[in-house]
């Protein structure tokens, strides 16, 4: 009986903190309204000289224009009444695909993680940030992917993922 209830009480305690650590990592102001800007900027992402950074901005404008949540994205700041979205890429992990299919497990595994902040001009008041991380390894089923994808598949991703994070926020 005394040994039923350690394990559910380590169970809950572990179970506890895996939740806690699913915690979101976005932060917003709650006193921007971004409902009213029709007008979004993508500004080119640092990208600590992987030279991914232009490419990416491109992806998430061409995103949002698919998306077709604002009136115009742009990729130079016009100083007008805009959203404004900058960035870092911290991670960005080639890999490599012949040997994910030939080892498995995590070697040769694409990553990429991204932090995005959104400022409204022409106040330069900061609004929000969150961030992106996508990765090769699968922990689970899931039925966009093959197993094959390179970094190139995970960029769109992550494009993706900031352009619909971005349109909602509208």
């Amino acid at each position: 009986m005394q040994r039923t209830v350690r394990f559910w009480v380590g169970f809950l305690l572990v179970l506890g903190l895996m939740v806690a650590g699913c915690r979101s990592t976005s932060d917003w102001n709650p006193f921007v309204d971004l409902s009213s800007y029709e007008v979004i900027v993508i500004e080119d992402f640092e990208d600590r000289g992987t030279g991914v950074g232009s490419e990416l901005a491109d992806q998430v404008a061409s995103e949002l224009l698919r998306l077709g949540d604002y009136r115009e994205v742009l990729r130079e700041p016009t100083g007008d009444n805009s959203i404004v979205v900058e960035g870092d890429v911290q991670r960005y992990v080639e890999g490599n695909v012949p040997a994910r299919i030939k080892y498995g497990s995590a070697v040769g595994q694409s990553s990429m993680k991204v932090e995005v902040r959104i400022s409204v001009e022409p106040s330069q008041q900061f609004v929000g940030s969150f961030t992106i991380t996508e990765s090769t390894l699968m922990t689970g089923p899931d039925a966009r992917r093959t197993g094959r994808e390179d970094i190139d598949w995970i960029q769109r991703e992550v494009a993706r993922q900031i352009a619909e994070r971005l349109a909602n926020q509208k």
